[in-house]
């Protein structure tokens, strides 16, 4: 076939999307509307390039201009501390939104999944970050940061392969059955989480203080930029699949900021 001819479900709910992933970067490329639902591609296309320039011009390029030689050097790498404050933020935006699609069905309406999964986020991971203040020793902070990052990607998988299952046997309870059900599966996740930035934020200023207000830009920046790509991957790959990659990223994060040894003999 030379259009996409997967049934549509409730993990992949584009009813007009008929290009095949394969062909998408050249129809997308035309910049014309070539029929089965091209246009709206091209619209988020447009949407995650626009946010990306942004998102380089604004923070990539000056940070590069005026740190490249203190990004490269040293035994612990700034620039990969940076990067695991990026990896944060994708990884977050990919688990929201998944969960944001998959709790609308539950809910019975967006708005309602809104309301309660972006509060259970904010929420809970604001909770996470406040107990994860307690934890002050350099070595318990790495422990903390391994624990949590390895524990979202598992709940993260286990989300995208059962998630589904679970919705489908709620959706016949009350509301405040399913929103308390809701709320309980997002706070696993979110509490997780919300233990890594700051927890990287107080390893990064003992090796390299004066990068901590770049980390902070990089994460919201790699957060608006994640939002969009999440977007365009859903359609494609569906949301589980989504939700996993971002627990994926927690991984990718826990590899870049993981240090062993102490402070002063990490610094570069």
């Amino acid at each position: 076939f030379e259009v996409d001819v997967r049934p549509v479900h409730d993990d992949r709910p584009f009813f007009f999307q008929a290009i095949k992933p394969e062909r998408v970067f050249s129809d997308l490329l035309r910049w014309r509307d070539t029929g089965n639902n091209s246009f709206s591609l091209q619209v988020i296309f447009a949407m995650l390039v626009m946010v990306l320039l942004l998102v380089v011009s604004t923070i990539v390029v000056p940070l590069w201009l005026k740190k490249r030689q203190h990004l490269l050097g040293g035994t612990g790498s700034k620039l990969r501390d940076l990067s695991y404050f990026m990896a944060l933020g994708v990884g977050f935006i990919f688990i929201e939104i998944s969960l944001l699609q998959r709790f609308t069905l539950v809910l019975g309406h967006p708005i309602t999944s809104l309301r309660v999964v972006l509060f259970g986020m904010l929420f809970f991971s604001g909770l996470g970050s406040l107990l994860s203040s307690r934890v002050q020793a350099p070595g318990r902070l790495r422990l903390l940061m391994v624990v949590a990052a390895a524990s979202t990607a598992i709940l993260s998988l286990a989300y995208g392969v059962f998630l589904g299952d679970i919705v489908q046997a709620a959706v016949g309870w009350s509301l405040a059955m399913r929103i308390g059900v809701s709320l309980g599966l997002v706070a696993a996740p979110a509490l997780l989480m919300g233990t890594l930035l700051p927890t990287g934020l107080r390893l990064v200023a003992t090796r390299h203080a004066e990068i901590v207000p770049w980390a902070w830009g990089l994460n919201g920046a790699a957060s608006v930029l994640g939002s969009v790509l999440a977007m365009f991957l859903a359609i494609f790959l569906g949301f589980s699949k989504v939700l996993i990659i971002g627990g994926a990223m927690y991984l990718v994060a826990l590899l870049l900021g993981f240090r062993r040894g102490t402070p002063r003999d990490e610094a570069g």
